[in-house]
C-alpha cells in the first residue's frame, strides 16, 4: 500500500498503531452550577445531561476476537472515524463461528457445530464484560444478524429454517420464535439498528429486505432483483446506511435501509483498496477496514443520508482476527 494515496485507499503516510501507546480519554469536567438559582441550575444539568447523552450517541466500539486462540480486543471508533485502542481481552474460549454485537451492546458467541453459545456485554466506552452462564441455541446456524436494539435474526442457509430471539443490555438471552420457509443459500444478511434486514446472494444478484422490531418479531417486506453480484461484504453503519464491498475488485457502493424495509440505493464507490478481510460498522457512522494477512486497517464513516468519506490508515495491528463487530 505505498505510493500515493486518494480518497479511498489507505494513504502509506499515516503514523503507525502501537496499541499500548493509546490511553482512555479523559473524561470531561463540566463547571459547578451556581446555586443561587435554581431554574439556572436546574437550566445547567439540563444542557449537561443533553450533552453527555450527545457524546453517547456520537461513541462507538469495536470488539476483536481471534478463534484459533480466544485472544480479544476493544477498541473506540467514533462518528469521525477517529480509532483509539482500549485494551486486550483475555479468558474467551477458542473455536467460537460467530460472534454478534447489538445496538444496545449485547454481544452473542455462537459454536455451530455444537449449538453451544455464550453472552457478553460490549459499552460504547469500549469496556467489554463477558458472562459465565452457557447456552444451547441448536446446531447449523450459518448466519446471525442483529438489528433494532437487540434483536437477532438466526439463518441456516442449507435448510432456510430460522428464528428469532433477543438480548437485552444486561445480557439477558430470549427466545421469540421460531421461522421456517425461508429462501435457501443467502450469502449475506445484514441487520440495521433501526431494525432493517437485507438479504443478498452472491452468485445471482438476488436480494430482499425485512424487518424485525424491538420485541424479536420478524416481517417479510420485498423481494430485490437486479443487485450487483459479487460483493463479498455488506456492512450496516450509523442507523440505517449500508457499505457494500467487493474485495477482489475495490468496487464499493452505499445505500439506506429503514426500519420498514425499505432499500434505496445511494451511490457507488470506486477506487477501495481491495483484500480488506473483515469491515465493521458502528452505529454512530464510523466504518473500520482491516487486513488479517498484513495487519493493515483504515477508517471512515458514513452518515445518516450513506454518504461515504475515508478518514486515515491504521498500521500495526495485530494480524489474524477473525472476527470484528462493531456498536
Amino acid at each position: 500500500m505505498k505510493g500515493k494515496s486518494n480518497q479511498h485507499k489507505a494513504p502509506s503516510n499515516e503514523i503507525p498503531h502501537y496499541p499500548r501507546s493509546y490511553t482512555k480519554p479523559k473524561e470531561l469536567n463540566y463547571g459547578v452550577p451556581l446555586t443561587s438559582d435554581y431554574m439556572f441550575v436546574r437550566e445547567v444539568r439540563r444542557q449537561t445531561n443533553e450533552t453527555k447523552r450527545r457524546l453517547r450517541q456520537q461513541s462507538g466500539a469495536l470488539l476483536f476476537y481471534n478463534r484459533n486462540t480466544g485472544a480479544g480486543a476493544t477498541a473506540r471508533l467514533d462518528a469521525n472515524g477517529n480509532y483509539q485502542f482500549v485494551r486486550n481481552v483475555t479468558g474467551l474460549a477458542s473455536g467460537w463461528t460467530r460472534v454478534i454485537v447489538t445496538a444496545n451492546g449485547g454481544v452473542l458467541f455462537y459454536h455451530a457445530p455444537t449449538g453451544r453459545a455464550a453472552l457478553g456485554r460490549l459499552d460504547t466506552n469500549g469496556n467489554f464484560e463477558h458472562y459465565p452462564w452457557s447456552l444451547q441455541l441448536g446446531v447449523g446456524w450459518t448466519h446471525i444478524a442483529a438489528a433494532n436494539a437487540g434483536s437477532l435474526l438466526f439463518y441456516n442457509s442449507s435448510t432456510g429454517t430460522g428464528m428469532t430471539a433477543r438480548i437485552d443490555a444486561n445480557g439477558n438471552y430470549t427466545h421469540v420464535s421460531n421461522i421456517s420457509g425461508f429462501a435457501r443459500h443467502w450469502f449475506l444478511i445484514t441487520g440495521t439498528p433501526r431494525g432493517g434486514l437485507l438479504f443478498y446472494n452472491y452468485a445471482t444478484g438476488l436480494g430482499a429486505t425485512a424487518r424485525l422490531d424491538a420485541s424479536g418479531n420478524y416481517q417479510f417486506v420485498r423481494t430485490i432483483p437486479g443487485f450487483a453480484t459479487g460483493w463479498t461484504q455488506i456492512v450496516a453503519a450509523n442507523q440505517g446506511s449500508l457499505l457494500f464491498y467487493n474485495g477482489i475488485t475495490g468496487l464499493g457502493a452505499t445505500a439506506l435501509l429503514d426500519g420498514s424495509g425499505n432499500y434505496r440505493f445511494v451511490r457507488s464507490i470506486p477506487g477501495l483498496s481491495i483484500g480488506w478481510s473483515r469491515i465493521a460498522g458502528t452505529a454512530s457512522g464510523g466504518v473500520f477496514f482491516y487486513n488479517h494477512v498484513n495487519g493493515l486497517g483504515a477508517t471512515a464513516r458514513i452518515d445518516a443520508n450513506g454518504n461515504y468519506q475515508f478518514v486515515r490508515s491504521i498500521s500495526g495491528l495485530a494480524t489474524d482476527w477473525t472476527h470484528i463487530v462493531g456498536r
